[in-house]
């Protein structure tokens, strides 16, 4: 592994040797439930029984600019946080509750210090799938042609993958052009400085809510969370209709109609009780999520 600090990880494999013990989904609903009355033993088991989660996600992130050691501690930070917003009445296993905070606990440090702009996940996610899409269809970002082509493959505006370009660049690149033929449509830097002065105060928080959302489905029984991704068409999917949707599951539109509206009105909770409020996002879900039941 690269950039492994030795003695950290002999500490963190000790760690994980001392507490090597999984709990069986009912000791993990009785501890969790103890944990979330305030015990605080019970608290301390959720965590040193998963610290072989974090080890599984921190792995992913070795080749990244920074310590191991760096890289654990946030993901152990991720680990505590989903702990204590952990609510096991909602029927979900830990693990796949607390995977999505581990990583991007991971994540969101490795973006703020390897970088000198904090770009958001999402956004490299997608530059990610921008650079893929260029690659495998043979296609230069430098092009009008080209960007219009990748919008075209993943099914968003050509506008948003200039603004995405525009967001992931470094110092080196700020001259970069994009051009239509032999005409100079614009630079990355023309295109961060436009906006950075649309949006000063909100350009790196905005967030795709179907990112958010997908997170949020994972506090819902699996075949809810499946008819509500089919019904939003998430993954660049077209959505389908109730009707279609019914059909797939093999029982009624009505049926489908009641689990949509009932997973829906469970997620709205989350948007408060959770840490990243509907307000950081860049959607109405008021005007949105009706829309999906009808």
């Amino acid at each position: 592994m690269n950039n492994i600090n030795s003695s950290a990880l002999d500490v963190y494999f000790d760690e994980l040797q001392r507490f090597s013990k999984l709990l069986s989904k009912q000791e993990e609903y009785d501890t969790a439930v103890a944990a979330a009355n305030g015990d605080k033993a019970a608290r301390d088991t959720m965590i040193q029984s998963n610290l072989r989660l974090v080890l599984m996600v921190a792995k992913k992130y070795q080749n990244y600019s920074l310590g191991w050691d760096e890289i654990i501690q946030e993901g152990n930070t991720g680990l505590m946080h989903a702990v204590d917003k952990f609510d096991p009445a909602r029927g979900c296993r830990f693990s796949t509750y607390a995977v999505w905070w581990i990583r991007n606990n991971i994540e969101q440090y490795i973006m703020n210090h390897s970088r000198t702009i904090r770009i958001p996940i999402h956004v490299t996610r997608v530059y990610k799938q921008i650079l893929k899409a260029s690659s495998e269809l043979g296609l230069d970002v430098d092009t009008n042609e080209g960007i219009t082509k990748i919008a075209q493959e993943l099914k968003i505006s050509p506008r948003k993958v200039l603004n995405i370009l525009g967001h992931y660049f470094n110092e080196g690149s700020l001259d970069k052009e994009i051009r239509s033929g032999d005409n100079l449509l614009a630079t990355l830097k023309d295109l961060v400085a436009a906006a950075v002065d649309c949006q000063p105060d909100i350009r790196y928080e905005k967030c795709d809510y179907y990112e958010y959302m997908d997170a949020l489905l994972e506090y819902l029984p699996v075949r809810s969370q499946n008819i509500i991704r089919l019904r939003f068409g998430f993954k660049g999917q077209d959505p389908m209709s109730l009707q279609a949707i019914a059909e797939l599951m093999d029982i009624s539109r009505e049926r489908v109609r009641q689990i949509i509206r009932n997973g829906l009105s469970q997620v709205r909770e989350q948007l408060c009780a959770n840490d990243l409020v509907k307000e950081d996002f860049d959607f109405e879900a008021d005007a949105i999520l009706p829309q999906l039941c009808d």
